[in-house]
């Protein structure tokens, strides 16, 4: 089976029907376990996004991640920068 990523129009668009089921998930686990916090909510609906995506094999090469990571490294550098710019008065 490809990756979702390497599949046609078709293909991809039945392979997002796990994300129809995601709400319902969600609300039967709310309704369930009533004294969810904020905080639990937010990695239920994580955990069932990445259950939807590990369902459409929806997967990442190593090159990607890589790709990824050094986007958010180089994001949080110039930031960085920036606030010490800022404090400096540049």
């Amino acid at each position: 089976m490809k990756r979702y990523q390497e599949c046609n129009v078709l293909v991809k668009l039945f392979r997002r029907r796990y994300y129809l089921y995601m709400p319902f998930q969600y609300l039967y686990t709310r309704i369930k376990h009533r004294k969810l916090s904020r905080f639990d909510k937010s990695i239920l609906w994580d955990s069932l996004l990445g259950e939807a995506q590990c369902n459409m094999k929806w997967t990442y090469t190593s090159d990607e991640v890589k790709e990824n990571l050094n986007k958010v490294v180089s994001d949080h550098k110039s930031k960085e920068r920036n606030k010490k710019l800022k404090k400096l008065g540049l």
